[in-house]
């Protein structure tokens, strides 16, 4: 109880003519449950106070309840943190930089939503919202970092999305822009530090994206590289979970420059950089990072037992993941949800491909095909399609192993009816993947 009053206090004191909410560092240290006590306390603060004093209350509650959506996936939490930052809008009376500040709020809760969910149109919106902050600027100039790291969101966002190089080079360049505005902001206020960190694990994000994409090496060397920067210089009992955010980050950035290097220790790394992410962030604290950091965990390990031919660690990569599904399971739209199933199934084909035994090919089909009598295509086609792509593997595997006889058409038929899914859901990447694996199978069934 005295640590929440402490941290209301420390809450309380950011306020004045320069802060227009309150300090997301302040806020990364209460575990979900704690948080949720401020947000009641934040609702019940701007009961009784009126005009502008009771829109800087509606900012600072929409602050609070952004961030638990953004750690849980709460849809309903999102659209009422965007819905408290309109309100906080309608009261600025006049007030510029708080209308500005407001609708920079407003804009993020639409751009969580927008990210975690895969929603194209939200980010139209939040976009709107954005441009009216952004006009704002002048009114109240400390903005500034805030919407330059939003405005790089929303190019980062559009690269990554598009695969766009050229995108990717303005967003870089954007991202560098916010983190200077950021850093300044810090150095003259003491605020700031969440933010400025976000700029920069933002960054690494985009080039990790890029740099898998395109097999790069240099971009997954800068992302490494600067969030092992970012990692040192953050205190993890102070911002918990931007530290974990970056170690989640450099781990990824380890690990596939480990897989594309063929470097078992790089691999190995990335799997320690991941596993203090897991502690530092745990499910207690923010389900959704412990989530991403354990699936994240998973392809790791996967990795590291391709490079070392340890079997033991696909079955703990699946474990790995199965556990993080556990957590992405309470919000079905979440986008990563489907990647996860997706990456999950993928681990437990391979480990059968690589063993190259009748028996494990039919062990891994009765699982999948145990999974999809809980599955219907009409009530849950995503994970119905996953099921289909896993079973596309093990029958290919089969037909390498044994011999065509017909596996391949199968699993060409499978994987056809799950890229329609991943399709209409607009699930991109998985529908590429899902159509590469076609044009593999199209040569030998060509041939046959």
């Amino acid at each position: 109880m005295e640590f929440g009053k402490d941290l209301r206090r420390r809450f309380g004191r950011v306020r004045g003519a320069d802060a227009l909410a309150g300090d997301a560092a302040v806020l990364e240290l209460l575990p979900i449950a704690l948080l949720r006590t401020e947000a009641r306390a934040a609702e019940a603060a701007t009961v009784g106070a009126t005009g502008r004093d009771r829109g800087r209350r509606c900012l600072d509650h929409a602050m609070i309840l952004r961030e638990i959506g953004r750690r849980t996936g709460e849809p309903e939490t999102l659209v009422k943190a965007a819905s408290t930052a309109e309100r906080a809008g309608q009261e600025a009376a006049g007030d510029m930089a708080l209308f500005a500040a407001a609708r920079l709020e407003q804009a993020l809760a639409a751009l969580t939503t927008a990210d975690l969910f895969g929603m194209d149109s939200v980010a139209d919106a939040a976009n709107g919202w954005f441009a009216e902050a952004a006009e704002g600027l002048s009114a109240h100039p400390s903005l500034k970092g805030r919407v330059a790291i939003a405005g790089a969101r929303f190019t980062g966002r559009r690269a990554l999305m598009a695969g766009d190089l050229d995108d990717a080079v303005n967003a870089a360049g954007a991202y560098d822009d916010a983190v200077g505005l950021l850093d300044a902001e810090v150095r003259r206020t003491g605020l700031g530090h969440a933010e400025a960190a976000a700029a920069r694990c933002e960054r690494a994000e985009l080039l990790i994206g890029f740099g898998a994409r395109l097999k790069d090496r240099k971009l997954l060397e800068q992302a490494q590289s600067d969030m092992r920067q970012l990692t040192n210089r953050l205190d993890p009992d102070y911002l918990p979970l931007s530290w974990a955010r970056a170690a989640s980050l450099r781990g990824a950035a380890l690990a596939a420059l480990g897989d594309l290097n063929g470097d078992a220790q790089s691999i190995s790394s990335g799997v320690e950089a991941l596993t203090a992410a897991c502690e530092t962030a745990p499910l207690d604290h923010s389900p959704l990072d412990h989530a991403r950091a354990l699936h994240g965990l998973g392809l790791a390990r996967q990795a590291l037992g391709e490079a070392t031919d340890d079997e033991g660690l696909f079955d703990i990569a699946v474990e790995d993941m199965d556990i993080a599904l556990t957590v992405l399971d309470s919000q079905p739209a979440l986008r990563l949800r489907p990647i996860a199933a997706y990456d999950r199934a993928a681990c437990m084909a391979r480990r059968a491909e690589r063993l190259e035994e009748p028996l494990a090919l039919a062990k891994a089909e009765k699982a999948f095909r145990a999974e999809l009598q809980g599955r219907r295509a009409e009530s849950d086609p995503v994970s119905w399609a996953v099921l289909q792509v896993a079973l596309a593997r093990v029958y290919e595997a089969r037909a390498e192993l044994l011999g065509d006889a017909g596996e391949r058409a199968d699993a060409a038929f499978a994987l056809t009816e799950a890229m329609e899914v991943f399709t209409d859901r607009g699930l991109k990447s998985l529908a590429e993947a899902v159509g590469e694996s076609l044009e593999r199978l199209r040569g030998p069934i060509a041939e046959a």
